[in-house]
């Protein structure tokens, strides 16, 4: 006698159906046929016309247009109880697929089609890599429901992104134009302690006033990601600043907005008034080593500032040369010849 059990996709969160029956009687092999993500009431229909041996109307694979399989599988995330802004993002990941292959059977959907349409949309590897996620769910809930669609991703991996070169450091006019911009500016304290110390955007947003000692002129605080505690010196313009937001507790860098896009937008429209190149907050730090190595600071030194473990090559990376620094090499070069 056949039975219904019924189990959820934890990837999908789709209730499928099944029917189980043993084989032999008592004692026998336990056989299954899966209905798909059907109702409870249309699978007790199931089971009641297998019972009468009846043939059922999910023997093959149901063939649909691709408008109305995403419109379904938008309409399960909602009922799912999935938020608005996962439905929104699935939406804009499946977008591609109703304006490129919407005259295809979705049965014929390839990898070749997907390589292709991939190719003509130049994303990101980290976009390519979301958009797989929504299709691989996509095309799993189709086989929950029955419907034919082609597994046009299988194990299709997105090439390996290239690492960006880094924007070209600030030059000290620069900085001098993006300090002058940012006084009394909720951002004056986080833009000055990036540049004239190096720290880092997860740095500012934790230190507190109980690791700056401005009577000694040090800031010291633990690095959680090398394990060792970061010691730094206060330079004048640097103490000045500081000085004028003098707190005697809690975070230094208050008012800062939750989200890093907003904190980056802020300081994209302070760089805006300053006149200055755009650039990220981890630029900055780039800005403060390229400084300091100008000023003939020894790579050792830089590393310690920026808390780098000893030795490390990543502080290479934090070096910028300009084409006055590149000039001024070339001519020493030359005189090295001339004197010879």
């Amino acid at each position: 006698m056949p039975w219904l059990r019924s189990r959820t996709e934890r990837s999908s969160g789709v209730t499928t159906w099944v029917v189980e029956w043993r084989e032999g009687g008592r004692g026998g092999k336990v056989r299954s046929r899966s209905l798909g993500a059907v109702t409870e009431q249309e699978a007790q229909y199931e089971l009641a016309a297998m019972n009468a041996g009846k043939s059922t109307r999910r023997g093959t694979p149901q063939t649909t247009t691709p408008k109305t399989a995403v419109a379904g599988y938008l309409k399960h995330l909602k009922v799912s109880g999935r938020r608005q802004g996962t439905i929104e993002h699935d939406a804009d990941k499946l977008k591609p697929l109703l304006d490129e292959w919407a005259d295809r059977p979705m049965a014929s959907w390839s990898r070749t089609m997907l390589e292709g349409l991939l190719d003509g949309r130049g994303w990101s590897s980290s976009r390519v890599r979301q958009a797989l996620g929504v299709y691989r769910r996509f095309i799993g809930w189709c086989a929950a429901v029955g419907y034919a669609c082609g597994d046009f991703v299988g194990d299709f991996k997105p090439p390996r992104a290239r690492p960006a070169e880094h924007r070209e450091a600030l030059s000290a006019e620069q900085c001098r134009r993006l300090l002058d911009a940012a006084r009394g500016h909720y951002l004056e304290v986080p833009v000055a302690l990036a540049l004239f110390a190096g720290l880092s955007r997860a740095d500012l947003r934790a230190l507190t006033w109980k690791e700056i000692d401005l009577d000694v002129g040090l800031i010291a605080r633990p690095r959680h990601k090398t394990g060792t505690r970061l010691r730094l010196p206060i330079s004048a313009p640097l103490k000045e600043i500081l000085e004028r937001h003098r707190q005697r507790s809690g975070l230094v860098c208050r008012r800062l907005p939750e989200s890093d896009s907003s904190l980056y937008k802020s300081l994209h429209r302070l760089m805006d008034r300053a006149e200055v190149p755009r650039s990220g907050w981890h630029q900055l730090r780039h800005t403060a080593a390229t400084l300091l190595a100008s000023a003939g600071t020894d790579v050792a030194t830089i590393g310690r500032i920026l808390g780098h473990r000893p030795g490390s090559p990543i502080t290479l990376r934090y070096l910028h040369t300009d084409d006055d620094r590149l000039r001024q090499a070339a001519d020493a070069v030359a005189e090295a010849v001339r004197n010879a």
